[in-house]
């Protein structure tokens, strides 16, 4: 599948980790489906509405930072899904050391590039990034549900 090789000392209760030798779309939506059911399966104790509510939102930022990744850092990458108390904890690492780029919106103009925009609204300012020996690292704290 496109390179995607789960690491199992990760997958599961204690977290969730996907490498690959190169994103493509392919891989962005088995990046999806697999988180969406780890966190589903891990919030069975909110109210379903909410706790969709809260995967969705994860599932948004997961595909703006991986099709990042696709688009403008082409080569190997990973994503780290964390378990925190009250948030996961989204790490997404590529080769490129230049830092993602927020556009700016523009009445009229382009339909894409907002991505960004869109992470730091779900994430309510709870994302950034960082320099790594082999290219960046993005994070993001996406928040779990409150309970019902």
């Amino acid at each position: 599948m496109d390179g995607l090789v789960p690491e199992d000392s990760l997958t599961g209760r204690d977290g969730w980790v996907f490498n690959s030798a190169a994103v493509t779309t392919r891989t962005v939506r088995a990046i999806r489906r697999s988180v969406i059911t780890w966190c589903l399966s891990e919030i069975t104790h909110f109210d379903h509405q909410k706790g969709r509510e809260a995967v969705d939102a994860l599932a948004l930022v997961l595909d703006e930072l991986v099709t990042n990744v696709a688009r403008h850092a082409p080569g190997p990458a990973s994503v780290v899904v964390l378990p925190e108390t009250d948030h996961w904890a989204v790490l997404v690492f590529d080769s490129s050391p230049c830092p993602p780029a927020v556009d700016t919106a523009e009445p009229g103009g382009k339909p894409s590039g907002l991505g960004l925009h869109l992470v730091d609204t779900l994430t309510e300012q709870r994302w950034g990034w960082f320099r790594t020996h082999a290219g960046k690292g993005i994070w993001a704290h996406c928040s779990k549900p409150t309970a019902a």
